[in-house]
């Protein structure tokens, strides 16, 4: 259980001075890895970002605190695919009503109807649109805890324990539920492993998407339970899913966009800037594997502007 279902919320201003002191007291690329993943231990343990306040008024409602978890991790993905050049706080909060509406008015039987109104339209709307029709089949029957406990008992089923198993998994969800153009990288992520110096687009809200339903251990880890512990395949493949030998979380990417890119470089440690997210992204990725951490692991200390 996670401190909204006990009917509580986080220290959100002091989770923000917490990230604020770790990233002014970089000044080597040492101390930067090491404070990154003090950041990112607290994200991921205590869940507080979800308490800012204009998150509060949607997102605890309509996705932690669902009465069908089922919804809420629908709900959670789907917002995902919003968040395209727009504020987290209107993402999280408007584009969330929203999409709940439409989902409850048209999604299942006219999804080009009340769609929710977003930048960049064309290219989110797919996303929600591709989705839905997935779960519509009779073999998920509208249920997108169906849809992920399927998903993670075949991937375990023809691979067992090993690398590649998460990329594999953001493969199936490129095939399923959310439309990547670059159809090398899609190719890459199902045969599990990344594309060689990963040349393809870097797809942000895939791997935002991918460290919050895989490293967190608060709200949306207790999301993600209760929605899976409804049935037996689903209490399966959460033991698989939470299981580092199977799923290992190392193989989250950073999710660069225009906030990760500006104070990436502006944490001025290294010899030139860089503009293209494959480029940031490569660069987080070897200094992953030098230190033997997630490239995702960055993306917390980041956060603060």
């Amino acid at each position: 259980m996670c401190y909204f279902c006990d009917g509580r919320r986080a220290d959100y201003a002091a989770y923000r001075r917490r990230l604020a002191e770790l990233r002014g007291s970089v000044s080597s690329i040492s101390s930067f890895v090491n404070n990154a993943q003090a950041a990112d231990e607290l994200r991921f343990s205590s869940g507080a970002e979800w308490s800012e306040q204009q998150l509060l008024v949607q997102a605890p409602l309509r996705i932690f605190c669902n009465s069908d978890p089922d919804r809420g991790l629908l709900l959670f993905i789907l917002t995902c695919w919003l968040d395209m050049q727009m504020p987290y706080t209107a993402v999280w909060s408007r584009c969330l009503q929203q999409t709940d509406e439409w989902l409850a008015c048209s999604a299942w039987t006219d999804p080009d109807i009340g769609l929710p109104s977003v930048r960049f339209a064309k290219h989110t709307h797919t996303h929600l649109i591709r989705t839905v029709r997935t779960l519509s089949v009779a073999e998920y029957g509208r249920s997108m805890s169906a849809w992920f406990g399927k998903s993670i008992l075949e991937i375990v089923r023809r691979h067992g324990r090993g690398a590649g198993n998460l990329y594999r998994f953001l493969g199936r969800i490129c095939q399923d539920l959310y439309f990547a153009s670059d159809r090398r990288f899609v190719r890459f992520m199902q045969e599990g492993r990344l594309p060689p110096e990963y040349v393809g687009s870097h797809y942000k809200r895939l791997w935002m998407l991918m460290m919050f339903l895989r490293r967190d251990r608060s709200v949306v880890r207790c999301l993600v339970t209760r929605a899976l512990e409804g049935s037996s395949i689903g209490r399966e493949a959460l033991g698989y899913w939470t299981d580092d030998r199977f799923f290992d979380p190392a193989e989250c990417e950073l999710p660069v966009d225009g906030r990760v890119s500006g104070n990436w470089n502006g944490l001025g440690l290294w010899e030139r800037s860089l503009s293209k997210p494959n480029e940031i992204a490569l660069q987080a990725r070897r200094l992953a594997r030098e230190h033997s951490v997630s490239p995702a692991s960055f993306d917390a200390i980041l956060f603060v502007n």
